[in-house]
């Protein structure tokens, strides 16, 4: 197991409130979630795992900054650095309306929350 410290902002509290519900199939995929990423910090959780391409708003405000789906709609925004300890620091879990990369893209609201992800403190 690898030694992974994990750091949250006021962002991801705020917005895993509202879908980290006890027994909900969301918890349960971020649960899950948290155990591959604490097992292999760079092990990538489902298909879906990836970068944000670089020039999108939130690839240019958080570099390194990556996604993963814990639902169809919703994913968790995160990055990962360092080894022994690696630290995971969670941004955000957000609907893509919310992330601005629904159907159609809203580069807008891409900038807006990225620029929010870019100014947050982890404890």
């Amino acid at each position: 197991m690898a030694n992974v410290k994990i750091r949250q902002c006021p962002l991801f509290k705020e917005t895993a409130s509202r879908f980290l519900i006890d027994g909900s199939a969301t918890l349960k995929s971020f649960e899950n979630f948290i155990k591959t990423k604490v097992e292999n910090p760079i092990a990538p959780y489902g298909s879906s795992d990836k970068s944000n391409p670089a020039g999108t708003p939130m690839a240019t405000e958080v570099p390194k900054i990556r996604h993963a789906h814990l639902t169809r709609d919703l994913s968790i925004f995160y990055t990962i650095s360092g080894a022994n300890p690696s630290e995971l620091k969670l941004y955000a879990i957000l609907t893509h309306d919310e992330a601005g990369t629904g159907q159609p893209v809203n580069y807008k609201k891409q900038k807006g929350i990225a620029r929010k992800m870019a100014n947050q403190d982890f404890i």
